[in-house]
């Protein structure tokens, strides 16, 4: 029996996607390439707009005539889009079950082993666990990517943002303990993993609401966070840490020095901004100003000149006025992002914005409003990469594919440069780079680094002498 899995929206699900794998591989299924093939098809869900739960419901449709050719085909969702694990079975079945004939199942994913006796069609037992439950995580996920783990630290969101439907699909905020996480972690650095990306939705106010400490660590005068990035910086064979999403209220000046201090403590900060107007950020329930949001790039800046800074952006939110609009774009200029994940607004039913605030932003002017934004950050970005021609950086080559090979500097810059020898992805190697565009940078392979051996982040090679002075040294 063959499975497949489709994976739709943030890490996160990813990371979810690796722990289904272990379930449906002890239950004896193959995995496979193509829907089309399979005996079994799972979707992990994203609702995070209504784009990408009208791409999965358009798969489905398709899935519907392959059942009528092929009835044995278990098609199954978790993820986001799902609130009660349940099965056609069921007297009360998800709405999901109700509004898609092609669907067999769903599961919540706290309802993980739920899905064992589902795929040998017995009853489920023990169902309607607490949103949050994180028991899940014990599931040693099946790695997708041999030199890359998606390492989950907490569950959840206490913030309600008046647009965000997490709170309502993945629960409260609930963080693990970090014997658990760095436990997790060294078993991705004993399997080759060497960069980890730690996961949360609201990743950096962990252990804010629980009690992260156990016999294995002790109390410290920093935030929890910030000592779990010590403990992952000390892991023998992970070589860069990296960790999404944060939320503006909870970064600290201490947590931006403790970054630039760790040298397996990647310089790239993805701070979502969503508005530039405080008007629109307090309708938005997101607890920051534009004041606050741009000190916070100063300060970023201040302790780590060259690190890379990305965000999130909604255009066309719930009454945003031209005025408004335009404060985002004032910030976004003052800020310098290298990269925007800019999204026009999309109503979710469930959440407070859906519930209460009108969609009263027509379409054309919020796709109007995402042209203008991605138009400033393409200039803003084009600035930045200019500052890297004439400069030999690290690249972890993520994709090597008919001559040309590009990967990721720390500062989470994508470089693309022609491959010579074996070389393969997971490798390490210095890019000397002599192009700069709008989005990507171009250069020349300089060496091959050992993987296990933490070198240099960034070699500076200065127009005048040509003279190769070292930009800083991961110990």
């Amino acid at each position: 029996m063959k499975y497949h899995i489709e994976v739709h929206g943030c890490q996160m699900n990813v990371a979810d996607a690796e722990r289904v794998t272990t379930v449906c591989e002890r239950n004896g299924y193959v995995q496979c390439e193509s829907w089309k093939e399979a005996d079994l098809v799972i979707y992990v869900s994203c609702s995070i707009k209504q784009k990408a739960e009208d791409k999965i419901i358009g798969h489905l449709k398709e899935l519907e005539l392959m059942k009528r050719k092929k009835p044995q085909l278990k098609v199954g969702i978790t993820g986001c889009m799902v609130r009660q694990t349940s099965t056609r079975e069921d007297k009360r079945p998800d709405k999901l079950l109700k509004a898609l004939k092609s669907v067999d199942f769903v599961f919540r994913m706290e309802d993980l082993d739920q899905v064992d006796y589902i795929l040998r069609d017995e009853t489920l037992l023990d169902i309607g666990r607490n949103f949050g439950d994180q028991k899940y995580l014990q599931v040693q996920p099946r790695i997708s990517t041999s030199y890359r783990g998606f390492l989950p630290i907490m569950t959840g969101c206490d913030n309600f943002c008046t647009f965000c439907i997490v709170p309502y699909s993945r629960g409260r905020e609930r963080s693990r303990l970090m014997s658990e996480i760095v436990r997790d972690a060294k078993k991705m650095a004993e399997q080759g993993v060497t960069e980890i990306l730690l996961l949360g939705q609201n990743v950096n106010s962990y252990g804010n609401k629980n009690e992260v400490y156990d016999e294995y660590f002790r109390e410290t005068p920093e935030h929890p966070f910030t000592h779990l990035l010590r403990e992952m910086n000390k892991i023998s064979g992970v070589r860069r840490i990296r960790y999404t999403s944060p939320h503006p209220k909870d970064i600290s000046e201490e947590l931006i020095k403790v970054m630039a201090e760790l040298p397996h403590v990647c310089e790239h900060v993805h701070i979502p901004l969503q508005s530039g107007d405080d008007d629109m950020l307090k309708r938005m329930n997101r607890h920051y100003t534009a004041k606050h949001f741009l000190s916070l790039i100063q300060m970023i800046r201040q302790h780590m000149p060259r690190a890379g800074i990305s965000t999130d952006v909604i255009v066309g939110f719930s009454g945003e006025t031209d005025e408004q609009f335009q404060n985002t774009l004032k910030v976004a200029k003052k800020a310098q992002f290298d990269m925007s994940y800019t999204s026009m607004y999309s109503e979710r039913k469930e959440t407070y914005a859906g519930r209460f605030l009108a969609d009263d932003v027509g379409k054309e002017l919020k796709n109007e409003r995402y042209h203008a934004l991605n138009d400033l950050i393409r200039k803003t970005s084009f600035a930045n990469n200019k500052k890297y021609v004439g400069e030999t950086w690290e690249v972890l080559v993520d994709e090597v594919r008919d001559g040309l090979a590009s990967g990721k500097t720390r500062t989470n810059r994508t470089i693309r440069f022609p491959a010579k020898g074996d070389l393969k992805a997971g490798d390490y190697v210095l890019v000397e780079v002599n192009k700069a565009m709008e989005w990507i940078l171009e250069g020349e392979l300089a060496k091959v680094t050992e993987r296990k051996k933490s070198g240099i982040r960034a070699v500076k090679k200065k127009a005048s002498s040509l003279k190769a002075v070292q930009y800083a040294h991961a110990s």
